[in-house]
């Protein structure tokens, strides 16, 4: 069985202001977390446009060398995951797992992930609703649950739909959620370009510097 993670890095075409806040969340938050996972038997896949300027792709590349970057300029800003990651796959069972470019993930998401995949067999979704939101600056995070499924779901199949098949509140339409609720297994950063909330407000908050070591080994990285 493959695993891999997706993450849409630039797509479409941002603007500059855009990229260079993006890049410095994804090399403080995103990209560490990534590297922290306790369990590494997996491809983390970055999908950008043909267009990216070279000074963010030589910084993405710095920031998570062992990534696969890939190039996508179809319409719209959702790449055609199936079809990207055709070269890659070499399996008949296949995890696909959300994670977008200014969040982290719990250093044992991808173990967890993998733990429940093998549980049933079928295609299935793989879901974490309870997490934390990070405001930055201020540090300030809580605990949030998520009541529909969240954008850090897996999608374990046979087939090459991807975790990317439906917008990721009604893959529940199509496939069963196996939920697991505890520990909190990601974060969430809102930030100036980023000002949606997704998800109910927190319910607790808690302090950054407490949990922070669950999300990252590198003592420099996560603020």
């Amino acid at each position: 069985m493959q695993h891999f993670i997706l993450t849409k890095l630039a797509v479409g075409q941002p603007p500059v202001k855009w990229l260079a806040n993006r890049l410095a969340i994804f090399k403080t938050f995103c990209a560490p977390s990534v590297r922290s996972q306790t369990n590494q038997n997996f491809r983390w896949v970055l999908a950008v446009n043909s267009r990216t300027p070279e000074w963010f792709l030589r910084h993405t590349r710095a920031a998570a060398p062992e990534a696969i970057v890939v190039y996508c300029d179809g319409p719209g800003i959702y790449p055609n995951w199936s079809n990207l990651l055709a070269p890659y796959i070499g399996s008949r069972r296949l995890i696909t797992t959300r994670l977008d470019s200014d969040d982290l993930l719990h250093k044992g998401f991808v173990s967890r992930v993998q733990a429940e995949a093998a549980l049933c067999e079928g295609d299935f979704v793989v879901d974490f609703p309870v997490g934390y939101r990070l405001q930055i600056p201020g540090f300030t995070c809580g605990i949030i649950r998520s009541v529909r499924p969240t954008h850090f779901l897996s999608l374990v199949e046979s087939g090459r739909q991807t975790a990317y098949r439906l917008p990721h509140e009604e893959m529940g339409r199509q496939f069963v959620v196996r939920l697991v609720r505890k520990p909190p297994f990601w974060v969430e950063i809102r930030h100036r370009c980023n000002i949606l909330e997704r998800f109910c407000p927190p319910v607790e908050r808690v302090a950054w510097h407490r949990i922070r070591s669950s999300f990252l080994d590198d003592r420099r990285a996560g603020g």
